[in-house]
């Protein structure tokens, strides 16, 4: 292959990842480290692993302390970098940088790229920045100190079908019929400092919470989904943009929790009316005929509502 060929890879990405694994040592980037990272990341003893390893990440599910562990017993060196989202791994003379992360969902379910690189030059540059990365050591200590916050991904519950491809999250809707009880505004700010430090990245996302006034689905408190919420207590009942669920807690008493969700900033509520008018008739008539919290069932709304912001 010549030294300065670029291979763009869709299929079988984790199969010459790991392949090259296997044979040598290397520097790695990687935003999250799942359960099978070290099935689908096989890292030889002296590779160095930069990840994030925070507090947020292991409440998400999105780095398990277990498969750190296993890499720390095998003789790899971790970092942890908090707010990482980079994928990018070298290998000595061939490097690959894409969208993947260390985990089963990339692997099976998600739609994922990268492209493969020979170019001597540019292989140091992704070893390099790599080793810029480096900050905090993880070791065994600060692995059982933090793995009482890991909490057990939505995906890893369900058996999931390898249809080969995309995989779309569930979209749910929660709507708004009043304002927040007293006892949930005080519970709200009692627990908020909590929630903002699970935030992925504040510069994107702004903290955003509501009352479920039931129990709300499993699936969602799961971290399965996102939510859009209709507030139906204000004049234009706007429709807020799709925000991730970061965290929950009771409302002793009333059956009902505070749904904690991370919204996009860039992105703005719009009047329900104007919703209707840019949903196909199909899409609205689905739209107007839920008139309580919960999952939509229509891909076909679903998949026009992402795509209104």
């Amino acid at each position: 292959m010549p030294p300065n060929q670029i291979t763009l890879l869709s299929t079988d990405i984790w199969k010459h990842i790991a392949r090259q694994a296997r044979i040598t040592r290397c520097h790695v980037a990687v935003a999250y480290v799942g359960t099978d990272a070290p099935r689908l990341l096989p890292l030889q003893p002296g590779s160095i692993l930069v990840c994030d390893f925070s507090r947020s990440a292991l409440e998400r599910g999105l780095t398990n302390p277990s498969a750190i562990l296993q890499y720390l017993e095998q003789g790899v060196e971790v970092h942890s970098h908090e707010n990482l989202h980079a994928k990018v791994f070298s290998f000595g003379d061939v490097a690959f940088v894409g969208s993947c992360n260390a985990s089963a969902n990339s692997e099976e379910r998600l739609t994922e790229a990268a492209v493969r690189i020979t170019d001597p030059k540019s292989v140091i540059d992704v070893s390099n920045f790599v080793l810029s990365l480096r900050g905090v050591r993880v070791g065994p200590e600060l692995v059982e100190q933090f793995k009482k916050y890991y909490r057990r991904p939505a995906w890893e519950n369900k058996k999931l079908p390898r249809s080969g491809g995309p995989s779309h999250l569930p979209l749910w809707i929660a709507r708004w019929s009043r304002a927040a009880s007293d006892k949930a505004e005080s519970i709200e700010r009692k627990t908020r400092s909590l929630a903002l430090a699970a935030i992925t990245d504040s510069s994107k996302f702004a903290l955003s919470w509501f009352e479920w006034t039931t129990a709300p689905p499993a699936a969602i408190r799961n971290l399965s989904g996102e939510i859009i919420q209709i507030d139906d207590t204000s004049p234009e009942r706007e429709v807020h943009p799709p925000a991730r669920f970061l965290r929950d807690e009771a409302i002793p008493g009333k059956g009902g929790r505070i749904i904690r969700v991370e919204a996009p900033k860039d992105l703005k509520p719009i009047p329900l009316s104007r919703i209707y008018r840019r949903l196909d008739p199909a899409a609205r008539s689905a739209l107007e005929a839920i008139k309580q919290s919960g999952l939509i069932r229509d891909p076909a709304l679903a998949k026009q509502l992402r795509q209104l912001w």
